[in-house]
């Protein structure tokens, strides 16, 4: 993981969504033959006459790296070209309803981001700026895209998340509705080869892909060195450790995953299993059951559960009436 993930992570679950640093210049140079201008930048899309440039849309292609667990619920499926300008349009809007609600980021919330971004990555700020600088990033533009995500914040924050209210009745009656998934806990250690489908692959892509990941399984068979292997072919989050992805609650693994790993036993490894992400290779590496949890074991979990269940429906609610109200062009 880069130095750009490791700093900029601090923001990722501020409202749910991922960090967007957003240029607002757009680059050009002049052509050595005369006053002819080469533009170096365009517009993908225009926002209430706003562009989204394209060097927004590559930069986060750049950062679309392995984040989460795959394996898990709500891990994100990997993101199309569409769906990032989508998202780099949301993200413009809600700039653009920031501005004119005149919502203004102090010095104080700026200097005290910027330490916690410094605290948790045991840096000082002549070290951020040279790491950085390796990733050719400049601290003004940083800097920039610190206060774009605490005016996002503050925003949000206004126009969404102090109008959800969470009671204790409704985290009690969340709990008996789901009584069974709390009965009978099982967590599974498990390991993971992992290979993720193109967004925009063809469907002989997909096979090729799975053809590897069978030879990766016969391999497997004949050298039984499953890290090694992962070493070696994984482009999952945990490859550079074998693939330990660790503990996992199985009511938190995405069908069909939790179907093929619960018929497994302790030291088993799976066959190719395809998700919505891409294809796995799982192996159980140890089995745990847990006695049934209390409702005052579980309400905190319970409560943020809902709290983020009713986050993203008025947020997607939020966009989708500045949208409506916005004029909006796409330029592909």
């Amino acid at each position: 993981m880069n130095v750009w993930h490791r700093i900029s992570g601090w923001g990722r679950r501020v409202t749910g969504y991922l960090l967007i640093v957003s240029l607002t210049l757009f680059c050009g140079a002049v052509h050595p033959a005369g006053a002819q201008e080469v533009v170096l930048d365009r517009a993908v899309a225009l926002v209430n006459n706003r562009p989204v440039l394209f060097s927004e849309f590559t930069e986060y292609l750049s950062r679309l790296l392995p984040r989460s667990n795959p394996l898990e619920i709500d891990a994100e499926i990997p993101l199309s070209p569409e769906r990032i300008i989508q998202q780099l349009i949301d993200e413009e809007l809600i700039q653009q309803e920031a501005e004119r609600q005149n919502i203004q980021v102090t010095p104080e919330d700026f200097d005290k981001t910027l330490e916690t971004i410094k605290k948790r990555n045991g840096i000082n700020t002549s070290q951020l700026i040279l790491a950085l600088a390796k990733e050719g990033i400049p601290f003004q533009k940083f800097c920039a895209g610190i206060k774009r995500e605490i005016r996002k914040s503050l925003i949000t924050r206004r126009e969404v998340i102090n109008h959800i209210i969470i009671t204790d009745a409704m985290v009690q009656e969340a709990f008996e509705a789901r009584k069974e998934k709390y009965q009978n806990h099982r967590k599974v250690k498990l390991w993971q080869i992992f290979q993720p489908f193109n967004p925009d692959g063809s469907d002989e892509e997909k096979k090729e892909l799975r053809r590897k990941m069978e030879e990766v399984l016969t391999l497997l068979k004949k050298e039984g060195n499953f890290g090694l292997l992962a070493k070696r072919y994984s482009k999952g989050p945990n490859a550079p450790h074998g693939g330990d992805m660790g503990w996992i609650q199985l009511s938190d693994i995405a069908k069909p995953l939790a179907d093929a790993i619960q018929k497994l036993k302790k030291g088993d490894i799976s066959g190719v299993i395809e998700s919505p992400f891409g294809l796995h290779i799982i192996k159980v590496d140890d089995l745990q059951h847990e006695a049934e949890a209390s409702f005052d074991e579980i309400k905190e979990k319970l409560r943020k559960e809902l709290f983020e269940k009713e986050f993203q429906k008025r947020y997607k609610a939020w966009i989708k009436g500045l949208r409506d109200a916005a004029h909006i062009e796409i330029r592909l």
